[in-house]
């Protein structure tokens, strides 16, 4: 009797299989579509910051050439 309850709780866990991919494929509607909602949440954050980053640095630029000029003249 012990034995087998011990060979069961051994092949539940073995057979367990928590991968992200099965995670969510496992998952209700309403948990998948949170994930996603996230997932597309931080890419467009992550485009917005790299946007940022260029434009400062395109103004940074800018106005270090418009200081260099200013003084020369």
């Amino acid at each position: 009797m012990e034995a087998d309850i011990t060979s069961q709780a051994v092949g539940l866990a073995s057979s367990a299989d928590f991968s992200i991919l099965k995670l969510f494929l496992r998952a209700d509607i309403i948990v998948k579509s949170v994930i996603i909602i996230l997932i597309v949440s931080s890419i467009y954050s992550w485009a917005i910051i790299i946007e940022k980053y260029r434009l400062f640095k395109k103004i940074n630029k800018s106005s270090e050439e418009f200081e260099n000029k200013f003084w020369k003249s």
